[in-house]
């Protein structure tokens, strides 16, 4: 029981704060209308509004990164040196919603409603994406993908839905699959250390993986490019619909609308997708060629006839993949009638899988590939060797 209630020994100082703040600014408000000091325009009723909301937001931040393992690397590794395991109560306070917090949102509801004459859930809807967001990303790196994958769709959809009621809805209907994920989580614990395949073990004078390394996961990186294009769909949504109701457009002249603007959009700046390909074949060549060159120049391949080197040009196919989507994709589907989200999401989707899924892997590369290693000495470096 005591484990139970730790969260608000824990917090209880950041309770303290925030009440502060919040009373503070509610408390100021009124003095200054009453000394006269700001106009009777000004909208000041709105701060009150924010901070209630931002609290509610970073209470949900603070529920996964507070009592997390994986948030906490100290508090990870004391963990493994324990006999803790499932179904054991955490040492430092539950991960899943308890007692405690449906007090907390209760009096972030009462203030919403009776002080603020607001509706409570905006700021709960606000709290139960915030703590979802963050246990996805927990649940992801702790070996729950499929149940984070989930989890990142439904919440992107939340910006698709324009009445809250909807929105509380599907929140309330990822908790359980959340919760259930957790659970399974903590009963694998102690979680393998494994390191991505990407990250190499520089040792010696040449950077050779390490043998522990995991191999690429095919079907999570194109699931997670697939998460990505579609996060990058809603969100265009959503600015789209913030932009209707700041014009208070009707709803039969959205699409008229939105037609227009996406067409005055593409002809000016689709370029920027072109940019965005640029900014992913970059870092493909730099993470994979920095520092290993080609085995012979420019001038060398002319002298010698060898145009193509393939043991070793193979690398440039992934980075000149995702700059010919970028570049010649959008304009493509554009001219299909392809509204901008669309165009935006495939485009940004295709580059991230042309960039993670096509070959060499990082770890193939630094064994097979036919490469000149290039060792970068610094001025310090140079200075000891000499002596």
């Amino acid at each position: 029981m005591k484990t139970r209630y730790a969260l608000f020994d824990v917090h209880r100082g950041t309770v303290l704060l925030a009440a502060l703040v919040y009373a503070g600014v509610s408390g100021l408000i009124p003095v200054l209308k009453f000394l006269r000091l700001v106009s009777s325009q000004d909208r000041l009723e709105v701060y009150p509004v924010m901070i209630l909301m931002g609290i509610a937001v970073l209470y949900g931040i603070v529920r996964i990164t507070a009592f997390h393992p994986f948030c906490r690397p100290d508090y990870l590794a004391w963990l493994e040196t324990t006999p803790w395991r499932f179904p054991l109560p955490l040492p430092l306070g539950p991960i899943q919603l308890v007692a405690v917090d449906v007090l907390l949102l209760c009096v972030i509801a009462a203030i919403a409603a009776f002080h603020l004459h607001l509706s409570p859930r905006i700021f709960l809807i606000g709290f139960g994406w915030s703590y979802l967001a963050c246990l996805a990303h927990s649940l992801h790196r702790s070996g729950q993908h499929a149940a984070a994958y989930v989890l990142g769709v439904g919440l992107a959809a939340c910006f698709l839905l324009e009445n809250s009621v909807w929105i509380a809805c599907l929140l309330v209907a990822l908790y359980p699959l959340a919760y259930l994920a957790l659970q399974s989580s903590l009963r694998n614990f102690p979680w393998p250390k494994t390191e991505p395949a990407d990250s190499p073990n520089h040792t010696a004078w040449h950077p050779s993986p390490s043998p522990l390394q995991a191999p690429v996961n095919v079907r999570q990186v194109i699931l997670a490019c697939l998460l990505w294009g579609w996060w990058l769909y809603c969100g265009i949504r959503f600015c789209w619909y913030l932009y209707f109701l700041t014009l208070n457009i009707p709803n039969l002249l959205k699409s008229r609308v939105e037609y227009a603007l996406t067409q005055s959009v593409l002809h000016k700046h689709y370029l920027w997708l072109g940019a965005f390909g640029v900014c992913c074949a970059g870092y493909r060549l730099f993470r994979y060629c920095a520092n290993r060159w080609p085995p012979i120049s420019v001038f060398g391949r002319i002298a010698t006839g060898r145009l193509i080197i393939p043991n070793y040009d193979r690398v440039l196919i992934a980075p000149l993949c995702s700059l010919l989507i970028c570049f010649f994709l959008p304009r493509i589907l554009f001219d299909a009638g392809f509204p901008l989200e669309i165009v935006a999401s495939a485009t940004v989707t295709l580059a991230l899988l042309s960039i993670r899924s096509i070959g060499p892997t990082l770890q193939d590369w630094e064994l097979t590939g036919g490469y000149r290693l290039v060792v970068f000495h610094s001025q310090t470096t140079r200075e000891r060797s000499a002596a």
